[in-house]
């Protein structure tokens, strides 16, 4: 598996970096990729949730 390493000052390559690790890493796992990026998905969706509740307190 290739290992995924962003710059501190994140840029347009880091990106195609990001974009190049999910397609390795789609086709490594196959059919859990889906599992894995949903759970991914919620837990972000959730932080963000959280923190637009502390937003509008």
């Amino acid at each position: 598996m290739r290992s995924l390493e962003i710059s501190k000052d994140f840029t347009l390559e880091d990106i195609r970096k990001i974009r190049d690790y999910a397609y390795y890493r789609r086709l490594e796992i196959g059919a859990a990729y889906e599992k894995e990026t949903r759970q991914d998905y919620l837990k972000g969706l959730a932080i963000l949730n959280r923190l637009k509740a502390e937003r509008l307190k």
